[in-house]
């Protein structure tokens, strides 16, 4: 600052010793391939919580729940 002070702290972010692994729990495909009728819901397991969900880049937060799909491949990460 003005007074020639200044702050300094350490942090230290370890790796976590268990790695994430991602399990599908549901999967109903759409009545028609124009229908967006779809279900895929996963859950995460290792690592610490809480987790985010993502499929096709697009986010869900911590639900791991995505509906309304119309027939297509889907990443979920």
């Amino acid at each position: 600052d003005g007074r020639g002070c200044s702050v300094r702290k350490e942090i230290e972010l370890r790796e976590s010793s268990e790695a994430i692994s991602i399990n599908l729990t549901e999967l109903n495909f759409p009545t028609c391939a124009q229908d967006a009728t779809g279900r895929i819901t996963v859950s995460a397991g290792g690592g610490t919580p809480p987790y985010d969900y993502t499929a096709n880049d697009a986010f869900n937060g911590s639900t791991g729940t995505f509906d309304k799909l119309s027939a297509g491949i889907y990443n979920v990460k």
